[in-house]
């Protein structure tokens, strides 16, 4: 199993500063240092982060989502997951973060960090907002939720960090609900330790 870490840019945003051109404090591979993953926080302050994951059955086919929301302690605070029917990919792994985001904003959480393993979301350039047509009302969705955060975190992860996410998705497509929540407590441990 790949090691945690940034596969690919961190972007960053402040309240105040425009939404669709955070800063960049750089990436790399490796541990991210607090000082990277909580730049342009308020002082004292972490965010908590949550991690979207989609699955899809056949490209398209049937398709899952699931969210896990940590407090910034490392208590999970939320584990959901739902089936979205039938889709592609690509669209499965927008409504990841969008479901992710009304979560989060349903909790009243200001500072967000999102962590996730999709190479479309995660490595998006949200300054040049350049996805295809089908999902642009997706994009424009999911930054007019990011209005509600003070400041919000964006980085890629690698896949294998995130199981809960996963496990939820993959479930919510065979038990085919539209909500599914897990109490915490029945996460296992191994699970956890991975996304600490």
């Amino acid at each position: 199993m790949k090691a945690r870490g940034t596969a690919g840019p961190t972007f960053q945003h402040r309240r105040g500063g425009d939404p669709a051109a955070p800063s960049r404090p750089g990436s790399g591979t490796g541990n991210p240092s607090a000082a990277t993953v909580h730049a342009g926080f308020p002082c004292g302050h972490c965010g908590r982060r949550f991690y979207p994951a989609a699955t899809v059955n056949g490209n398209p086919g049937k398709s899952g989502i699931g969210v896990v929301i940590f407090e910034h302690n490392s208590k999970i605070v939320k584990v959901v997951g739902k089936s979205i029917g039938i889709g592609s990919n690509n669209v499965a792994e927008f409504q990841a973060l969008s479901f992710g985001l009304d979560l989060a904003i349903s909790l009243d959480i200001k500072d967000i960090i999102m962590e996730g393993d999709s190479m479309l979301v995660f490595q998006l350039d949200f300054a040049k907002k350049c996805v295809s047509w089908h999902l642009q009302y997706l994009l424009e969705r999911i930054l007019a939720q990011l209005k509600h955060f003070y400041t919000f975190t964006i980085s890629h992860y690698y896949r294998e960090i995130n199981v809960i996410a996963d496990y939820l998705a993959n479930r919510a497509i065979v038990e085919c609900v539209e909500y599914l929540e897990v109490p915490p407590r029945d996460i296992p441990t191994s699970c956890i330790s991975i996304l600490l």
